[in-house]
């Protein structure tokens, strides 16, 4: 019996712990920068573009660190900023303050606009909701769409395959039909939440 109590708390010690550093790591804001290079000077000059997830927003203290976000962001100077889903966290009535949160929200700067696509977790009963809200923020969600940025690059945004309450009857089609009629000739970015779905992009 001693030792089973003895597993049974360090079970949940290490539980905590777990808990506990995954809660710390998710306040973080860490700015990793690629530099690319395109053939034949596609965009024609350099463009500096912003990509951030999983703001979760309602969760627990997503509010508190909103502020920091949005300053982080604008002080990198973005052509566009790309919010690559999981904005929202399943429910938009857990937001606090969202006055508040969309006041926040309006302060992101970028040169072409700010694109959000679509996670898992940005679906269900408060859709409509969701995406009333990304509207007064400013914030343009290509749901399965596709969109050329100032005749430079074609920005994709992905539904995801595997929503929690579904995206109100919209469903996910097959790359090649949200490309059709663009321009063939320009470098194409894509954003899509489930990093899975990486591969179906190489060519």
């Amino acid at each position: 019996e001693l030792l089973a109590a003895a597993v049974a708390i360090a079970a949940l010690v290490l539980a905590l712990c777990t808990a506990l550093y995954g809660f710390y790591h998710a306040t973080q804001l860490k700015t990793v920068r690629y530099d690319l290079s395109l053939p034949n000077a596609a965009l024609g000059q350099e463009m500096t573009i912003v990509m951030i997830s999983d703001l979760h927003l309602g969760a627990i203290q997503s509010e508190n660190r909103l502020a920091d976000i949005i300053d982080e962001i604008n002080g990198l100077e973005p052509d566009l900023v790309c919010i690559a889903g999981d904005f929202f966290d399943s429910d938009y009535q857990a937001i606090r303050d969202p006055d508040a949160a969309a006041s926040t929200l309006q302060q992101l700067r970028a040169t072409y606009g700010v694109y959000v696509s679509l996670g898992n977790h940005d679906a269900g009963a408060t859709f409509g909701q969701m995406q009333a809200f990304l509207d007064l923020c400013g914030i343009r969600t290509l749901a399965d769409e596709a969109v050329c940025i100032d005749d430079r690059l074609v920005l994709v945004g992905r539904l995801d395959p595997s929503p929690i309450g579904g995206y109100n009857g919209k469903t996910r089609q097959p790359l090649s039909q949200l490309l059709t009629g663009l321009h063939e000739d320009l470098p194409v970015v894509v954003m899509d939440h489930n990093p899975a779905n990486a591969d179906t992009y190489t060519s």
